[in-house]
């Protein structure tokens, strides 16, 4: 068994060994880096790298059509990103099949991508892929390619999501409070768990977006491009201006939350967000609960609903860039709640509670 390197005995556990995998895979690649450039390379670099890229010139000068069309679209970067890494993996799995440019393709080398994702997506999951990829698809022409997606007859799921309870993001708020985290794990976790901020709006935020005598914070939205302002309680406020006056490390980079290690710049990606949260949640005590922005997003809408806010106010503090649709996953929750408030009435109107037994 590997032990650690404190020469005390301790086995690792897992946690352990993820990190020492992880400052492994940096270190060899800051050396690497050296040997090839005479540089060291410190620069902070984000999961994924947006994919394996195709290698043939007609695929390469396709994706980079692609690329400059969705530009030209005025896409989201976030939407750009899942876009192109979808496309991208339809384009290296051509040339892996031997099939060197998109016109020796067929419809069924769409359905054979998509069951090879299989091994990597959950089936309720690639309803997202094939949102992504359709785009693409259009973008060539080839109305055969298109009609093989809806072939595949992928279907999106539409569950109940979980919410956070009231005891739950209590113990949340308590432990924010009581300083038994970080002023920037706070103050992230607070944002999410207040607003239902998304993480790349989180991560976007920059320090001249807040209006400390105001107390709210004022961005636009990174997914929908639509301006959105948003008053922020106290405790938020607090835990935002300990965090730059006291924990902030000094950095030229102007947004709120940054790395804590240098280099000092924004934070990577959602992952960094979701990494936070956990840790505040753990932190709070709370279990059992997969504590994403989009996860906290529900929650926050879901406690807006209950509390008989109208469904154009939540979708707007949410900064959705449309009214909530009667399919939205929000608006079946609402469903729920209305179905409940019905049967508490019904139950009334009906006599049922004051029905005594005759036959006493």
């Amino acid at each position: 068994m590997r032990r650690d390197g404190g020469g005390n005995g301790a086995p690792l556990d897992e946690g352990a060994k993820c990190q020492r995998r992880l400052d492994y895979g940096r270190l060899t690649g800051v050396f690497d880096s050296y040997v090839r450039t005479g540089r060291v390379d410190l620069s902070a670099r984000g999961r994924g790298g947006g994919g394996p890229r195709p290698a043939k010139t007609s695929m390469v000068m396709l994706d980079a059509a692609w690329e400059a069309e969705m530009g030209r679209r005025g896409l989201a970067p976030a939407t750009r990103d899942a876009y192109g890494r979808v496309a991208r993996g339809y384009l290296v799995f051509l040339e892996q099949r031997g099939i060197a440019g998109l016109e020796s393709a067929d419809g069924a080398s769409v359905l054979a991508f998509l069951e090879s994702l299989l091994d990597r997506w959950a089936a309720p999951s690639l309803f997202w892929v094939v949102s992504n990829f359709r785009p693409f698809l259009k973008f060539t022409g080839r109305a055969d390619l298109v009609a093989a997606v809806s072939l595949a007859g992928v279907r999106r799921s539409r569950p109940i999501i979980e919410v956070l309870g009231d005891a739950e993001a209590d113990m949340v708020v308590r432990a924010c409070a009581a300083g038994r985290v970080s002023a920037r794990n706070a103050a992230i976790t607070l944002l999410a768990v207040t607003t239902g901020l998304r993480a790349c709006d989180i991560i976007a935020l920059r320090l001249a977006d807040v209006d400390w005598r105001g107390q709210a914070i004022g961005i636009v939205q990174r997914k929908t491009g639509n301006p959105l302002t948003l008053p922020l309680p106290a405790l938020v406020m607090g835990k935002l201006a300990g965090y730059v006056l006291g924990e902030r490390p000094a950095t030229a980079d102007d947004h709120v939350f940054v790395r804590v290690v240098a280099p000092h710049v924004r934070l990577a990606d959602h992952a960094s967000v979701h990494q936070v949260i956990s840790a505040t949640f753990a932190a709070a005590g709370v279990a059992d609960v997969k504590a994403g922005t989009r996860f906290l997003r529900h929650s926050a809408a879901t406690r807006l609903l209950r509390a008989a806010v109208p469904l154009p106010t939540i979708s707007a503090v949410l900064g959705h860039s449309a009214f909530l649709f009667p399919g939205h996953s929000f608006c079946r929750v609402a469903a729920q709640v209305i179905k409940g408030h019905y049967d508490a009435l019904r139950f009334f109107v009906q006599g049922d509670c004051c029905r005594t037994d005759k036959s006493a």
